[in-house]
């Protein structure tokens, strides 16, 4: 790498567009930014102490925005008693819609503004209880369930009504309501408004995630059933075809030379007419490349790529600058390529995502007001020296890299 090109990568900072657009407030982002970092493409356990502290923040703010990006379904966290949690990235087909984070926000304060029961501390051998310390079990115990009259769903501004009780001292006098039975009620408001708020929150999400399920086993089904047919109707013809061999009168001295004179046939049967096109076109004869070891291996280990790789090598021959031999045919039916109908076009964002859907780039850099790209295989090229180029041509370059990269 040229000294230009390493003070490009100290100095730039890629970050995509999704997550960038997604509305993050600043911590949120930070935190995210931080997981990503230490996961890289797997797994990050850093805890959420030394995470709040490299991040400049508190530990409140670091809890709420990890809370945050798991409800948003940004990361997955696995608890594992003893050790740290562990985060993981998610795709982003299945982040929450961005319009449901304020939603999502008000959830999480909500929570945390929950109080928590007092705890009580027991005195030692020589403390004698007091008067103040004898607190009634009715005012200990919040109100069961049966006793709150359900008017609707609780929210701002309703409230609910429960059956007043006045606690009794153990004198049998009765008293007002002290403060913890206040408390007591708040929190079992609280607990309920928490419990519908999560139930509506969670309810869209089940059923996205039920619809997502039912398509994918349909696609499966689906897919499954296309390839029975296809199977079944590729093994009609080479069944006839073998059968029309055995059954011809060939005069063998024995089974064992029948039978491998037999499958030469067939072979020379199902291949001839491949072997005299591709002939033509690159040049040979048909008897040299009948006598190819490597096209007869790729041929007869891979049949069913043969239509689609001759049809990327021939997509190839009229796009292509530099017109291809038969190795180019010869990977295309070991690897299953298949032509590209479509050519990159637009600005460097859809270059760049559809680079990545198609798994060829790793990463990019700005490189002296142009863009570095780090292909997959070690291969990196300028976006301008590719841009125009066909996604046949950059996969070629890709693929070529990496034999170069296995050869040596």
């Amino acid at each position: 790498m040229t000294a230009a090109v390493k003070e490009g990568s100290e100095l730039s900072l890629f970050v995509r567009r999704e997550i960038d657009d997604y509305g993050l407030d600043p911590y949120e982002f930070r935190i995210y930014a931080r997981i990503t970092r230490r996961a890289g493409n797997g797994e990050a356990w850093e805890s959420l102490a030394n995470m709040a502290s490299a991040c400049c923040m508190s530990l409140g703010r670091a809890r709420k925005a990890v809370s945050l990006l798991k409800l948003a379904k940004l990361v997955e966290s696995i608890e594992r008693p003893g050790y740290s949690t562990l985060y993981r990235l998610t795709p982003q087909h299945k982040w929450v819609e961005c319009d449901r984070l304020q939603e999502l926000r008000a959830f999480i304060n909500l929570r945390a503004k929950s109080p928590t029961p007092i705890r009580s501390n027991r005195g030692t051998k020589n403390d004698s209880p007091t008067r103040s310390d004898r607190t009634p079990l009715s005012d200990a115990i919040p109100l069961p369930l049966s006793e709150v009259i359900d008017e609707g769903i609780p929210s701002e501004g309703i409230s609910l009504k429960v059956i007043p009780q006045s606690p009794l001292t153990p004198q049998g006098e009765k008293t007002g309501e002290g403060e913890e039975v206040k408390s007591s009620r708040q929190i079992l408001e609280l607990s309920q408004q928490l419990a519908q708020s999560l139930t509506d929150a969670l309810k869209p999400i089940f059923a996205s995630f039920v619809a997502e399920t039912k398509s994918v086993l349909s696609e499966i089904k689906e897919r499954s059933f296309l390839a029975n047919s296809q199977d079944k109707t590729e093994s009609l013809p080479r069944q006839r075809s073998k059968k029309a061999v055995l059954s011809s009168d060939i005069d063998l001295a024995d089974s064992t030379s029948y039978s491998v004179k037999a499958q030469e046939l067939s072979k020379v049967e199902d291949y001839s007419q491949l072997v005299e096109e591709l002939a033509r076109i690159v040049g040979e004869s048909a008897e040299s490349l009948g006598s190819n070891s490597n096209l007869t291996n790729a041929l007869n280990q891979n049949p069913d790529s043969i239509e689609p790789a001759m049809q990327y090598f021939k997509q190839a021959l009229a796009t292509w600058k530099k017109k291809p031999g038969l190795g180019l045919f010869i990977s295309a039916v070991k690897k299953g390529l298949k032509p590209v109908p479509t050519k990159p076009g637009g600005g460097w964002g859809d270059w760049a995502n559809e680079a990545l859907k198609r798994q060829l780039m790793q990463f990019s850099q700005s490189h002296d007001g142009d863009i570095m790209v780090y292909f997959v295989g070690g291969l990196q090229k300028l976006w301008s020296e590719v841009r125009h180029l066909d996604w046949v041509e950059i996969e070629a370059l890709v693929v070529s890299s990496s034999n170069e990269l296995e050869s040596a």
